[in-house]
């Protein structure tokens, strides 16, 4: 997707519902309406899917949560947040709780690019204390039980990025942030199943957090 050179990050995959630089700050999707704006709708295996993102920000943390569209103002936690430092490309595999599959829904990306420092947040330390402007993509999936989506070739790392996952869980770090008057309400439902190694990305302890996907390697 194009986007202007001053854009804090884009959803390069899936195809997310729109873009506006302007708008991006906009939750739950940017500016744009997760439940009409439905053009090209994603087979998202529950099993995991890859999500390609370029940001410009070169502190930040993602978070990636779900919705359904018979309640699609009700996010779900696909997995712990994700801390990156470095600018540049970045490509995950995200799962996403089992009991999604058969039904169409929403998968929202949130990046926070770090501006400050919270002391009060509890069991965090260094950069997990930072917070900063919140920016919402989202994409049209419908959630299947299909085996893994395989790579696609924007699924790519930089060598100048570093991530590790964050014990917290996406829900309460967005209600930290007092987002929840903005995108109803923020479930903290955790997705079930197993955790797989990482590769290429540096990551860090997720202190037994279940759901967490592997970060996919350099390519």
């Amino acid at each position: 997707m194009a986007a202007p050179a001053w854009t804090h990050f884009v959803l390069q995959s899936p195809p997310s519902l729109g873009f506006s630089d302007e708008k991006e700050p906009q939750a739950p999707c940017g500016g744009f309406d997760p439940a009409t704006v439905r053009d090209t709708v994603t087979a998202w295996p529950v099993s995991g899917h890859p999500v390609s993102l370029t940001s410009t920000h070169s502190m930040a943390t993602w978070v990636f949560r779900a919705a359904t569209l018979t309640n699609p103002t009700v996010f779900m936690d696909m997995q712990p947040n994700i801390s990156q430092s470095g600018l540049g490309n970045m490509c995950f595999t995200v799962t996403a709780p089992p009991s999604l599959a058969g039904q169409q829904g929403i998968v929202q990306v949130v990046q926070a690019g770090m501006m400050g420092m919270d002391p009060n947040m509890p069991g965090m330390t260094g950069m997990d204390h930072m917070m900063g402007e919140m920016l919402y993509q989202c994409a049209a999936v419908r959630f299947t039980n299909d085996a893994p989506a395989a790579m696609t070739r924007d699924c790519t790392n930089s060598s100048t990025v570093k991530a590790d996952l964050m014990p917290i869980m996406a829900g309460s770090l967005l209600n930290k942030w007092g987002t929840s008057g903005k995108e109803g309400s923020n479930s903290t439902a955790s997705p079930s199943g197993k955790s797989a190694g990482s590769k290429g990305f540096a990551v860090g302890n997720w202190l037994g957090l279940v759901g967490v996907t592997a970060l996919v390697a350099f390519v």
